[in-house]
C-alpha cells in the first residue's frame, strides 16, 4: 500500500514546465525550419525531410499541420503522448521551451511547406540521470517498505497468536478436567488479550473453589449422616431381637430405640433442611421479599424469643443500639441468619452476649454494623475464616459439649451475602468469639437518615 501510495504520487507529482525560448534556442527553431526548407527543395517530400532533419541534428522534429492538426513525426511512437499535448500551443505567437520526463520540445515555428502551412516543434531528449534514479529510489522504497510491513505483520500475528494458543490450551486442559490450568506469561500485557487471560484465570479460581467446595460439602454430609445411620441401623436390630424375644425388658429397649430411632430420624431431616436452605439462599437470591423493615425490630424479636434459653443457662444478652434504620430485607432470611449467629453466642457464652448496632460514615457511604460477642472461650485466630464453611466445626474446649452440624454458621453466611451484605469473624474484647455483620445502606435507606439528622 505504500509503495502504490508512494507510485501514484510520483504520477500525480510529475511536472509539466512552460518557459519562453532563449534566443540561442530561436536561433536553433530558425535553423532547423530551414533545413525543412532546403531538404524539400532537393526533391525531398514532408516525411523524408523531416527524417533528414531529425537523424542529422539528432533532433526530434514534430510537424503539426495548422488547418487538420494532424501530426507528423520523424521519431518513435512512445514520445507520441508528449507531443500530442504541443497541439495546446499551436497558437502561441512566439516559441516556448515545454520540458515533460525527460523530454524537451521548442516551438511553434512556421515552416511552409509543399503540403501547406505547418507548425515545427523541435525537441531533444534530457539526461535520465535523475529521472532513473527517483524511479530506483521508488523500486528500492517499495521492497523496503514491503520487507518492513511483512516484518511488522509477523511481529503483529505473533503476538496476537501466542496468547490466543495460551488461552486455547488453557481451556482446553481446564475442559478436560485438570482444574489446576491457568493462563500464564500474560500478567505482564494491559492489552485486551491480557485481559481476557486475568479473567480466565479468576474463573478458573472460582469454579475450581466452587467445585473443591463442593466436593467437601459432599464428604462432610456423608461423613455427618454415617453417624445417624449407624445408630438407627443398630435400633433397628435391637428391635428385632426384643420383638423376637417377646419379653417385657426387651420390649423397654424397644421402646427406648424407637425413641433413638425417631431422635435421629429428626435429626437427619434437619441437617437436610439445613443443607437444602443454604443452596436455596445461595441460588436464589433474586427471589428474596424485600420490606422496608427496622433492624432494632427483628433484633429486639429474637433476644425476646431467646430469653427463655438464655434464662436457663443463666446467661445475659445485652442489647447496645445508637441506630433505628429500616433496611429493604426479607424478614424470615434475615432473621434466621441473626438468631443462627446469637443462639451460636448463647451456646458458647459463660455468663453474657452482647448485640450492637450502629452506623459508620466513611467516604460518604453509610455502613450499618451488627455485632453480636460473647465472653465464651472463643476460637484460635486461624480456625476465624473457617468457621463459615458447611459442617466446619471450630476446635475448641467446649466442642464436646455442644451438638451440632457445623450449619448455622453457614446459614447466616449466605443469607447476608443475598442481602449484599458481608460478615466475618473476630476475636471479642469480652473474650470469646465476636461475629460482625456489614452492609451498606441503599439510596432509601441513606435518605431516611440523613432526615433524621
Amino acid at each position: 500500500m505504500l509503495f502504490a501510495a508512494l507510485l501514484i504520487a510520483k504520477q500525480f507529482s510529475e511536472r509539466f514546465e512552460v518557459e519562453a525560448a532563449s534566443e540561442q534556442q530561436l536561433a536553433l527553431g530558425t535553423r532547423v525550419v530551414q533545413s525543412l526548407t532546403r531538404y524539400q527543395q532537393m526533391g525531398f517530400d514532408e516525411d523524408k525531410s523531416i527524417r533528414r532533419a531529425n537523424q542529422r541534428g539528432k533532433r526530434l522534429i514534430v510537424v503539426f499541420d495548422k488547418n487538420s492538426k494532424q501530426i507528423n513525426m520523424g521519431f518513435p511512437r512512445p514520445l507520441a503522448p508528449h507531443a500530442n499535448r504541443l497541439k495546446d500551443y499551436l497558437d502561441l505567437q512566439s516559441p516556448v521551451v515545454t520540458t515533460h520526463r525527460n523530454t524537451q520540445f521548442l516551438g511553434p515555428f512556421d515552416w511552409t511547406s509543399e503540403q501547406g502551412d505547418k507548425s515545427v516543434f523541435v525537441g531533444k531528449l534530457m539526461p535520465r540521470g535523475s529521472s532513473d534514479s527517483q524511479t530506483f529510489a521508488l523500486v528500492y522504497a517499495g521492497i523496503g517498505a514491503a520487507m518492513l510491513g511483512s516484518l511488522f505483520c509477523f511481529v503483529l500475528v505473533w503476538n496476537l497468536t501466542k496468547p490466543i494458543k495460551q488461552i486455547s490450551k488453557a481451556s482446553r486442559l481446564f475442559a478436560l478436567g485438570k482444574l489446576n490450568s491457568r493462563v500464564s506469561g500474560l500478567d505482564n500485557r494491559q492489552d485486551e488479550l491480557g485481559k481476557l487471560g486475568e479473567d480466565f484465570n479468576q474463573m478458573a479460581v472460582k469454579i475450581e473453589t466452587i467445585l473443591n467446595s463442593q466436593k467437601v460439602l459432599m464428604a462432610n454430609v456423608s461423613h455427618e449422616l454415617r453417624t445417624p445411620l449407624t445408630r438407627m441401623q443398630l435400633a433397628i436390630a435391637l428391635i428385632e431381637n426384643a420383638l423376637k424375644d417377646g419379653q417385657e425388658i426387651h420390649n423397654k429397649a424397644a421402646h427406648v430405640n424407637l425413641q433413638r430411632l425417631e431422635r435421629d430420624i429428626q435429626k437427619m431431616d434437619a441437617m437436610i433442611h439445613q443443607v437444602l436452605n443454604i443452596a436455596k439462599i445461595s441460588t436464589d437470591n433474586s427471589k428474596l421479599r424485600l420490606q422496608m423493615t427496622p433492624i432494632v425490630t427483628i433484633v429486639q424479636d429474637l433476644i425476646d424469643d431467646s430469653n427463655l434459653e438464655s434464662n436457663s443457662l443463666n446467661v445475659s444478652i445485652e442489647l447496645v443500639t445508637t441506630t433505628d434504620i429500616a433496611l429493604p430485607l426479607d424478614h424470615a432470611t434475615f432473621s434466621s441468619a441473626l438468631e443462627n449467629i446469637l443462639r451460636n453466642a448463647l451456646r458458647y457464652a459463660k455468663t453474657n452476649v452482647r448485640v450492637c448496632l450502629n452506623e459508620v460514615l466513611v467516604d460518604g457511604i453509610c455502613t450499618l454494623y451488627i455485632s453480636v460477642e460473647d465472653d465464651g472461650v472463643g476460637i484460635p485466630t486461624q480456625q476465624l475464616q473457617e468457621i463459615f464453611e458447611p459442617f466446619y466445626r471450630a476446635q475448641n474446649p467446649d466442642n464436646n459439649q455442644h451438638e451440632g452440624a457445623g450449619l448455622g454458621l453457614a446459614i447466616a453466611k449466605a443469607a447476608i451475602e443475598a442481602h449484599k451484605g458481608k460478615i466475618s469473624a473476630e476475636s471479642s474484647t469480652l473474650g470469646g468469639l465476636k461475629v460482625v455483620i456489614r452492609i451498606a445502606l441503599d439510596i432509601s435507606s441513606q435518605h431516611e437518615l440523613n432526615k433524621r439528622i
